[in-house]
């Protein structure tokens, strides 16, 4: 009990020290001048001109851009009112203009310098993506960031596939590349909103893989992966970031797999803990620091995303699902059910012959469930925000899929 509890102790510190240098990253990137970063933004006026929803290819809701999001994002970066460094750190404001519909437009407004009395804030979130975005709006423009994020997002998929290959086989490595096709590169390389998770996820596998963390500091691992998922994501699909490195370290002990439910347990604790923990942490500071009660904001926030309406409309636990797999549309999604059910025969008739062990098989199943329990919690921001909360399918696709071809990495023991 002691050293549970000594482990416990020590993350609830890091968890602490983690809010105090959030706190101190946002306070100092909002120190930054904001002329150049208005002169890139209005670069792009004719890609804002295109709407809050284009489409990379028509139809097709997974190629749709979330303009509306990153047209926010640009706008608390931009925003130079006269408020205090720690109140703008704390609540990152932007211009709001009521009487126009678009948030791209709002932001071509805010760019013309249109007097508005009224501001908008998310405090709940970190927004810690804007001590990237700000800096980079600083020296570039937001069609560049777009070709930056398009270059990494590659070499990151390409870095990924060839550890899994190296050290797992080829199993882990064409799961990877599937849930990598299944994200749409294209899309989120196009949207820093949708590549915040990107990023956060392969990051934190290829760590794994490249031998930086030992056994013992896992906890520890997967508590400081949900502190940065809450600090930088803009609650798109977070829960990639838990599951495709668990389901890898999970690969990497395949010898030692009795004790793979246990820890799993263990280790999505301490992620939920990080992610939550520094959540609240946000909620407090801006509360304390600010004439703003975000708690109580947050919480009734909490309610209604959790909440089983969705545009003042009543939706079932199914119309959810529905809405988020539409996305890939007929034929994708005809070729993906082909896929998955192809894949669950495979894996019962090797468990049946005694191919794949029970300890396997059952936390195998127990990672594919994740995204169909966050679902379930989040039914009314799934439902509304569908067109990029189906990417929190990835986390269903990389366990099932290594489940499925887990044989392929058989040839390889000696990673």
């Amino acid at each position: 009990m002691r050293p549970l509890l000594r482990l416990f102790l020590k993350a609830l510190g890091i968890l602490v020290l983690s809010g105090i240098i959030g706190f101190l990253l946002m306070t100092a990137v909002y120190l930054l001048p904001v002329n150049g970063m208005k002169n890139h933004v209005a670069l792009a006026t004719d890609l804002l001109l295109s709407g809050d929803e284009p489409y990379i290819i028509k139809g097709y809701p997974a190629f749709r851009l979330d303009m509306f999001t990153d047209s926010e994002i640009m706008g608390e970066a931009i925003y130079d009112g006269s408020e205090s460094i720690i109140t703008k750190a704390m609540l990152i404001p932007y211009k709001d203009y009521p009487d126009v519909n678009e948030t791209s437009q709002k932001l071509l407004a805010a760019l013309r310098g249109e007097d508005t009395p009224q501001l908008h804030t998310k405090a709940r979130y970190w927004h810690g993506y804007l001590t990237v975005v700000k800096p980079l709006l600083l020296i570039t423009s937001y069609q560049n960031i777009r070709i930056l994020n398009l270059i990494i997002e590659a070499v990151l998929a390409w870095m990924l596939s060839l550890l899994l290959f190296r050290k797992i086989g080829w199993g882990a490595s064409a799961s990877w590349l599937i849930t990598w096709l299944f994200i749409n590169p294209v899309s989120a390389s196009f949207c820093m909103e949708y590549a915040i998770m990107y990023y956060i996820s392969t990051i934190a596998t290829i760590l794994l893989l490249s031998g930086f963390v030992s056994n013992k500091n896992l906890p520890y691992y997967f508590l400081l992966i949900g502190i940065v998922t809450a600090f930088f994501d803009f609650l798109t699909y977070p829960l990639l970031g838990l599951i495709l490195p668990l389901t890898v370290w999970l690969l990497l002990e395949i010898h030692h797999s009795q004790a793979w439910p246990k820890n799993c347990l263990i280790y999505s604790f301490f992620w939920l803990l990080g992610y939550a923990g520094m959540w609240a942490e946000k909620w407090i500071l801006s509360t304390i620091l600010t004439d703003q009660n975000v708690i109580a904001d947050a919480i009734s926030t909490i309610r209604f995303r959790s909440s089983r309406t969705a545009y003042d409309q009543r939706i079932s636990y199914w119309e959810v699902i529905e809405k988020n797999l539409n996305v890939l549309g007929n034929i994708p999604l005809v070729l993906f059910s082909a896929f998955v059910i192809v894949g669950f025969v495979i894996i019962f008739i090797r468990y049946y012959k005694k191919q794949i062990r029970k300890n396997e098989l059952l936390t195998f199943l127990l990672l594919t469930v994740s995204p169909f329990i966050w679902y379930f919690v989040l039914q009314n921001h799934s439902a509304i925000h569908y067109w990029f909360t189906y990417r929190t399918l990835s986390a269903f696709i990389i366990p099932f899929f290594n489940c499925v071809l887990l044989p392929l990495n058989e040839h390889r023991k000696d990673g």
